[in-house]
């Protein structure tokens, strides 16, 4: 747990914490449930060294030809890693702030009817709180650090 600390991280103003807040207040009435301050992306590391260079992640194949950048909410993100990076080396968890991302970040209905974060924009580096290696475990499943549970 300890090395979880921000690395991307800018201290709001009163304003943008405020716009912040009631944001998610919106979303939570409009989901009828809390929407989680962290959401995850997960992606291969030689994408995410690109986003470091430009300063915003665009975005993997499958979230281009979807046409929006494919989040998991913390209760999602090992299932996300199970169904669609199984036995994948080389991956980077990077954890969130969603509140951050403003109207471009979408909860709409995918597997099993469950509520996924989706973003129709660039993700850009400010709005990540940390990431981290998603390293795979000795029976091939990925080992999620302390911090993202």
């Amino acid at each position: 747990m300890a090395d979880c600390y921000p690395i991307h991280r800018k201290i709001p103003s009163f304003l943008e914490f405020r716009n912040a807040e009631m944001i998610l207040k919106e979303r939570s009435l409009d989901m009828g449930k809390a929407v989680p301050p962290i959401v995850y992306k997960i992606c291969r590391a030689g994408e995410w060294g690109e986003a470091e260079k430009t300063g915003a992640f665009h975005g993997s194949e499958v979230d281009f030809m979807d046409g929006y950048i494919h989040l998991s909410a913390p209760d999602q993100v090992a299932e996300t890693a199970a169904q669609h990076f199984a036995g994948m080396p080389d991956l980077v968890l990077v954890a969130v702030d969603g509140a951050a991302l403003g109207p471009a970040l979408k909860w709409e209905a995918s597997r099993g009817g469950a509520l996924f974060p989706h973003l129709y924009a660039p993700l850009p580096l400010d709005a990540v709180v940390w990431t981290r290696p998603l390293r795979l475990g000795p029976e091939g499943r990925h080992v999620f650090p302390e911090c993202a549970s």
